[in-house]
């Protein structure tokens, strides 16, 4: 062989060597001691009345291959010890009766802790109150912890002696992280429960322990991906517990009926998690420029100080979706927030400079958007709604801005400006109301620019900036929007009395060349709009627009289409009336292209009775226009009703009236003989009873 041939070879052998030095072949073990080598365990471990694994070397794997390393049920005692040795994994292994299964300290760096099972149990009360942790990392950095299913118990605090408090209860935690950075927890089931309180001495129980899935301290760029985290016993409802957790990413997890809570953490992501339940919530403390990214959960809670966050692309669903106190400078951005029974969607107090955009707001019976305390808010392109209370309410609120929101109520406000909110702008603004558009109280100062109030076929939009003054209510019936006319009380909203631009949705109409109409006198009567008041804009799409530059009541006409129906009825066309009884008279006026009701219309009934003539009133509870007639003799005699709307046919409809005379009813003779037969058989039986 020459010299050459054997260096390569010499070389390959040392490589071949040096890439199996990692895979030496284990030993076998069936009792607990200390793992220099790699080592497989090859029998159940149970009752072991010490710590059972110490870890005496680098570089060394334990496989317990599914056995059970069993504890003695003593405090303060750990299934696998590794104080200080880098590189050492841990797997296989089904540990129970513990104080801990797993404890790494002391710079044991860069190991691996995958696909074991750990039940932990702090077993002994004490009146510090003794903790249990499925696995516990102290001052070692960059380990991984993978596949396992991991629970700790704390224990209970130790009952107070008379005149003493009773003792804390322990932590319980799947995984406890202390001063350890780098850390990936990947994949795991995790869960805790804190240990009760103890009992009271005369003064005072102990606390409960603090239950988590994962307990993390002073811990910074973790990985945690994937995991299952829950919370039960004393102190539940916490499945991740997270203390100065910077430059963290936390994705991928989901929290059983718990919550992940932040506390002075930085430049952490928390993304695409979820949280069920009613403790389902990501709780921020203090922690600022994080970033909360399409997560679905029950409730985000930012409080003390929890600034420069940003949260996007999150669906939260619950009784108050989103909770911002003492808290600046957050973004909010395209989140789903719904709040059901009377919960609030967006609740904002004590905090100034947070940003709102392209979010969608609801809620069922409480306010959909509350401010209070609160300055220089941003909102911009929002979709806020609520179907019983109001849209949003502002209360002790300056200096927002709000652009381009939607803001709606089904049977409340749309807006409202409460407890001095002042010098708040409103620009592009959609109002929709079955109630109220903008109600104030004493709140002055807030301007509006270019403010939609939007029905299901019509707009009115304001156009130029208005100031609304304090204590004013803009509701239906003061600015009316409807199908086919736009309506202004310019003498109690006087600051409404601008120009304006109308849209009219003349869908179905048979429309091909409507113009304006105006109601001059506010009489009811409609009449071509002049070009000094009304200018064309366009007709497209069956959207009729134009603008107006002072307000009273507006419509349409047409000299297009067949628009219009009259259907009259009355009581007597279903029921017998008599003489003496109050008639009830009826006219369906309606759009026979689209069926809607014609609304504003002037309806008149005339009798041929007495040759009078009567107007009738809508009535919105059955949809038609009423009159009634008291008639005081029998006969039938013709009746007419004519109705006119401005845009639409004035017709006229006849019918007929029949009224009864009050008599005695009639009896056919069969009927005589029955009533009487039954008189006589009654009789005989009275009689016979009495033994006549």
């Amino acid at each position: 062989m020459t010299k050459a041939r054997a260096l390569a070879f010499l070389a390959v052998a040392l490589a071949i060597g040096a890439s199996m030095a990692g895979f030496a072949i284990a030993v076998s073990i069936s009792s607990c001691g200390t793992i220099s080598v790699n080592s497989e365990l090859t029998t159940d471990l149970t009752s072991i009345a010490v710590g059972c694994f110490t870890i005496g070397a680098d570089n060394v794997r334990l496989d317990c291959q599914g056995h059970v390393v069993d504890g003695n049920n003593v405090s303060s005692e750990y299934g696998v010890t590794n104080t200080g040795f880098d590189n050492v994994t841990v797997t296989g292994c089904r540990f129970t009766d513990w104080q801990i299964g797993v404890r790494f300290q002391t710079g044991a760096n860069n190991g691996t802790i995958r696909n074991n099972t750990a039940t932990a149990e702090g077993f002994a009360a004490s009146a510090s109150g003794a903790s249990g942790y499925g696995v516990q990392i102290i001052s070692s950095n960059n380990n991984t912890i993978s596949i396992n299913t991991l629970y700790g118990h704390g224990a209970m605090g130790t009952l107070g002696d008379e005149g003493s408090p009773g003792g804390d209860g322990g932590e319980g935690a799947g995984i406890r992280l202390t001063n350890s950075s780098g850390t990936k927890v990947i994949n795991n089931v995790l869960s805790g429960n804190g240990g009760d309180g103890g009992g009271d001495g005369g003064a005072g129980s102990g606390s409960s322990g603090l239950g988590s899935g994962l307990i993390t301290a002073t811990s910074l760029s973790l990985n945690i991906t994937g995991n299952n985290v829950s919370s039960g016993g004393a102190n539940s409802g916490v499945g991740v517990y997270a203390t100065d957790a910077n430059m963290s990413v936390i994705e991928f997890n989901r929290a059983n009926d718990a919550q992940m809570i932040f506390i002075t953490t930085s430049n952490t992501t928390v993304r695409n998690s979820t949280a069920t339940g009613s403790s389902g919530f990501i709780n921020l403390q203090s922690s600022s420029v994080n970033s909360i990214i399409d997560n679905v959960v029950q409730l985000i809670i930012l409080t003390v100080n929890s600034n420069l966050n940003v949260l996007t692309g999150n669906t939260v669903t619950s009784t108050g979706p989103v909770t911002l106190v003492s808290s600046n400078n957050n973004t909010l951005s395209n989140n789903i927030l719904t709040a059901n029974s009377t919960g609030i969607g967006i609740s904002l107090s004590d905090a100034y400079n947070n940003t709102f955009s392209g979010n969608v707001v609801s809620s069922q019976n409480g306010t959909a958007v509350s401010l209070t305390r609160s300055w220089r808010a941003v909102f911009t392109n929002n979709r806020v709604s609520a179907v019983n209370g109001p849209g949003i309410q502002l209360s002790n609120v300056s200096y927002a801005l709000f652009t381009g929101n939607n803001f709606s109520s089904g049977r409340s406000g749309a807006l409202l400006l409460l407890a001095s909110s002042q010098n708040n702008s409103f620009t592009n603004t959609t109002l929709s109301t079955n109630s109220s558009w903008l109600a104030t109280n004493n709140s002055n100062l807030n301007n509006f620019t270019m403010t939609v109030f939007l029905r299901s076929n019509a707009t009115l939009t304001i156009v130029p900036r208005v100031t609304a003054p304090a204590f004013v209510n803009v509701t239906l019936a003061k600015l009316n929007v409807s199908a086919d006319r736009t309506s202004l009380n310019s003498t109690n909203l006087t600051f409404l009395n601008v120009s304006a631009t109308i849209a009219l949705n003349l869908s179905g109409q048979g429309v091909t060349d409507p113009f304006p109409t105006v109601d001059i006198n506010d009489n009811g009567t409609f009449v071509t709009c002049s070009a000094e008041l009304c200018t064309e804009q366009s007709f497209t799409n069956n959207l009729f627009t134009f603008n107006v530059s002072h307000f009273t009541g507006f419509s349409f006409g047409s000299t297009s289409g067949t628009l219009t129906n009259l259907t009259i009825f009355d009581e007597t066309d279903s029921t017998t009336q008599y003489t003496g009884d109050t008639v009830e008279f009826f006219a369906d006026y309606f759009n026979g292209s689209s069926g809607y009701d014609i609304l504003g219309a002037s309806c008149n009934a005339s009798f041929g009775v007495d040759s009078t003539t009567q107007s009738m009133t809508y009535s919105a509870f059955i949809g038609s226009y009423k009159t009634t007639k008291l008639y005081g003799s029998p006969g039938t005699t013709d009746w007419n009703v004519t109705c006119a709307a401005a845009g639409f046919d004035t017709l006229t409809a006849n019918d007929t009236v029949t009224i009864a005379a009050i008599g005695v009813p009639e009896f056919s003779t069969w009927t005589l003989f029955i009533a009487l037969a039954g008189v006589l058989i009654g009789f005989f039986v009275i009689r016979a009873r009495r033994g006549i």
